[in-house]
């Protein structure tokens, strides 16, 4: 997180007086870059989620130290669960092979595969010699690309000919994007209520 990076500090700045407002706390120049100090080697995603975590699980002001340990304890989660999506892959490219158009139902590990392997045809070239530094690769841009809430939903095209398309993963993540259509259909339906309002109005 890079206190010279415009974008990034407005973000932080947001949040932090937020969060202090919320307790009643004087967010001062001192106490914000001192915040912002003991947070600075993370990322700004790790560094707002815990801001959202302390706002919903503490009763007081968070220290410095209870922000880290929601930071590193969620970066721990991450890694775990990246491992687990990494064999998940490896798992896919044995079963599919190239041939296949394929989807991964976690949209994270759909991107990883996508922007951050280059490709399902790519990662299908791993060689048995090389998978412990894939799980590696891939655990490191899984956690970076979920931190910044990276994620795709398209399918990956394979060498044949059929239009199959193989879901890979748990279904649990189809039903969160049927909500998400849900949400921007009903984002749609008041935008235009609003626009006859407006039209009514004139």
């Amino acid at each position: 997180m890079d206190w010279d990076n415009e974008q990034e500090r407005a973000r932080f700045l947001t949040a932090f007086r937020a969060l202090a407002e919320l307790h009643n706390r004087d967010a001062s120049k001192a106490l914000t870059r001192l915040y912002h100090s003991t947070m600075a080697e993370h990322d700004i995603g790790s560094v707002l989620k815990a801001f959202r975590q302390a706002a919903t699980k503490l009763r007081f002001f968070p220290k410095p130290v209870e922000l880290l340990e929601f930071i590193e304890g969620s970066q721990e989660d991450a890694k775990v669960e990246a491992a687990l999506e990494a064999d998940a892959v490896l798992l896919a490219i044995r079963r599919y092979g190239v041939y296949a158009n394929v989807r991964f139902l976690n949209p994270v590990t759909n991107a990883v595969v996508r922007q951050g392997f280059g490709g399902w045809l790519n990662v299908c070239r791993t060689r048995d010699e090389d998978v412990k530094w894939f799980i590696r690769d891939f655990v490191e841009r899984y956690t970076q690309f979920k931190a910044a809430g990276v994620e795709s939903t398209k399918e990956m095209r394979g060498i044949g000919t059929s239009s199959r398309v193989e879901l890979i993963g748990d279904q649990k993540y189809l039903a969160l994007e049927g909500n998400h259509e849900g949400q921007k259909a009903v984002a749609g339906i008041v935008d235009s209520l609003n626009d006859k309002k407006k039209l009514s109005a004139a």
